[in-house]
Formats: structure tokens, sequence, C-alpha cells
């Protein structure tokens, strides 16, 4: 049992140097996918999502997975995959900076946090018209939500999806399994 602790804190602590250096190869190295690219494959991811819980599948977990599969057969996936996280998390703290002025948001620091993570999935045409200005109000952006994307309203207003996490953990996952196969 001594050999199998040992074992096991080895590799926490591997584990540990890995994330911390892919992350570091992802920020350093990885720029955020162009638009036109992000918003065609962020509107699949969401298409993923709406899809799993359609189908009695909750977590956000499953959909990620399937979602970055495709990612796999592309030139360059795994980079291609990381410029789409990297562009999420661009967008996300656009619209984290952008709402937090926002008239009518009555949101916790921790549920404000999931809001803004999961705003991206309500697509190219809500996120503009909050970037732009054209959606003043957190009345404005739900009514926008419910318009151009109810099969996921409640899983962007309610939800705690913990999207750019959820990416940034399969993608690291993914990573670490196609190193097995190269």
């Amino acid at each position: 049992m001594a050999d199998l602790k040992k074992i096991a804190a080895t590799y926490l602590e591997a584990r540990k140097v890995y994330m911390v250096e892919v992350r570091k190869h992802v920020q350093e190295n990885i720029a955020p996918m162009n638009k036109d690219d992000f918003w065609y494959h962020l509107e699949r991811l969401a298409e993923e999502i709406s899809r799993k819980s359609a189908s009695g599948v909750h977590g956000i977990k499953p959909a990620i997975h399937n979602f970055l599969i495709d990612f796999h057969y592309m030139k360059d996936g795994w980079d291609q995959a990381a410029a789409f996280l990297a562009a999420y998390k661009e967008i996300s703290k656009a619209l984290y900076d952008k709402c937090f002025q926002m008239s009518g948001v009555a949101k916790g620091d921790d549920s404000y946090d999931d809001w803004t993570d999961a705003l991206p999935l309500s697509g190219f045409v809500v996120v503009r018209g909050i970037l732009e200005d054209e959606l003043e109000t957190y009345k404005h952006v739900s009514l926008a939500i419910q318009r151009m994307c109810p099969k996921l309203e409640d899983r962007i207003q309610e939800g705690e999806n913990h999207i750019r996490m959820s990416l940034e953990e399969a993608l690291i996952e993914r990573f670490a399994h196609m190193g097995r196969f190269d």
C-alpha cells in the first residue's frame, strides 16, 4: 500500500506540473481563433449542448467532449481547439466587463460570472447587441436570449455551466490522449 500511495503522489504532482505547462503554452503560444471561425464553432457547441440537454444529459462535459472530437480530425486540431478556447475566454471577459454596468442585473458575484460565462452561447446577434450597446438592460438581453435561443435560455440564464473551465479541462485531457497516438 505504501508503494501505491507513493505512485499516487507522483502521479498527482506530475499532473499538476502538466496542467500548469499546458495552460502556460496556451497563454503564450495560442492566439484567439478568428471571429468567423469562432462563431461557426460556437454555434456547433451550442447545438451540441442543446442536443445533450434535450436527451436528458444535464452535464455540460459530455457536450464539450463531443464538440472537441471534431477538432481531432482537423489539421492542427489541438491548436485550433485551444484557439477556440482563447477566443471564448476573450469574449466572455468582454461580456463580463460590459454587463457589469448593465441596468437590471441582480446577480451575486458567482451567479454573475456563471451568466457571463454562458452568454456567448446566445450567439453572435445577442453578443454583438450587448457589446455594441444595442441591448442596454438585463431585460433586453433576456428577451433577446429568449427570442434567439429558446432551447438554451434556462442554461444561459440560470445554469452553473462552467463553460470556460470545462473546455479547458477537456482540452487538457484530449491533448494528453493525443500524445499517445503521435
